[in-house]
């Protein structure tokens, strides 16, 4: 199962503008856990976070949330994390260790906006696993393209197959430590 946390479109925002680089909404992957601990479809010691841009900072920040939970995410996952040159993450820190990845495009000018993906990159002092593609923008993973305007500049998005592939090759194969063979 998978369950997508939309919260800026929940409460009717179209984007992120305006609303700061400080984390929103760290908290609602282990309110999803908790919402779905009783549903006996559902595996809720099985599961993973994954983040996209200002989601990605979520997912990375989500870790104080589950301080005292039952239930930790086999991995975390965060594409293209970070705002305004920093790029921070308690993860690293937790016990049992959670596997982290960031990932990251070279020619993502997001970035590069204040040397975020360097803040990002730095992040693996921590034990955290960095990885950047040569040649992919920022939304490398996704099959449209356009741009955004944020910190004063435009930052163009865009698929890049070759990242695309490797990234879910890193996600496949950290899962499968996690949990063993697919079924």
């Amino acid at each position: 199962a998978v369950v997508q946390v939309e919260s800026a479109k929940s409460r009717g925002r179209r984007s992120g503008a305006g609303t700061g680089c400080e984390l929103q909404y760290a908290d609602a992957p282990r309110a999803v856990v908790e919402f779905l601990r009783d549903r006996p479809e559902i595996d809720v010691t099985r599961f993973a976070i994954m983040g996209f841009s200002r989601g990605g900072t979520e997912a990375l920040g989500s870790a104080r949330h589950f301080a005292g939970a039952e239930h930790q995410p086999a991995a975390v996952f965060a594409f293209y994390p970070g705002c305004s040159g920093v790029c921070a993450s308690e993860w690293a820190q937790r016990a049992p260790q959670v596997p982290v990845h960031v990932f990251y495009g070279a020619a993502d000018s997001w970035g590069a906006h204040m040397n975020t993906r360097a803040a990002c990159r730095a992040l693996a002092r921590d034990g955290v696993t960095y990885h950047e593609y040569a040649g992919a923008p920022h939304g490398f993973d996704a099959p449209w393209q356009g741009a955004f305007f944020a910190g004063g500049g435009r930052h163009a998005y865009g698929p890049d197959p070759a990242a695309t592939a490797a990234a879910q090759a890193v996600i496949a194969d950290a899962l499968v430590r996690a949990w063993g063979t697919p079924r």
